[in-house]
């Protein structure tokens, strides 16, 4: 605790995780935030601590939830990708690597386009982009795809 001080006298303030123990025995995360004051031509040191265990098991259970999510990309038996809102791969399922040849290492985090290459080997928009950008080319050659299913389908 007075490595804290001294850092909080040093910057003025300090924050840190502790394990507190409340009343009845039970242990729980706080915030604790210290700080130095000059009042009245005093210094003061303020301590306040908040209680963080919800924020944290909230936390636990976001990062439970994202270990099932990825089980369930992982092993499903269809090539996935996915890409976020800035078109960076965040799933590359091993399907995708069967598919691809490419290894989930070697393309997760890249954009640019980077997940277009083991299918046309130049870096462009595919379908997924779709989600992001609306491309009039890829959707009007959807739309041919689609009419030509359907009336396959009708006979």
């Amino acid at each position: 605790a007075l490595v804290w001080l001294s850092k909080a006298r040093e910057s003025g303030t300090q924050n840190f995780e502790w394990k507190s123990k409340r009343k009845n025995g039970e242990i729980f995360s706080s915030e604790i935030s210290i700080r130095f004051v000059e009042a009245g031509g005093k210094e003061y040191c303020v301590v306040t601590e908040h209680d963080i265990s919800e924020r944290r098991n909230t936390e636990e259970e976001l990062r439970e939830s994202e270990r099932r999510l990825s089980d369930i990309i992982q092993f499903f038996p269809d090539p996935i990708l996915v890409i976020d809102c800035k078109g960076k791969v965040t799933a590359w399922n091993r399907a995708m690597e069967v598919l691809t040849g490419v290894a989930a290492d070697d393309i997760l985090g890249k954009d640019n386009y980077e997940y277009s290459l083991p299918f046309y080997s130049e870096r462009r928009p595919i379908l997924i982009d779709l989600a992001l950008h609306a491309d009039e080319d890829i959707e009007n050659t959807i739309q041919a795809a689609e009419k030509v299913f359907a009336e396959i389908s009708r006979r």
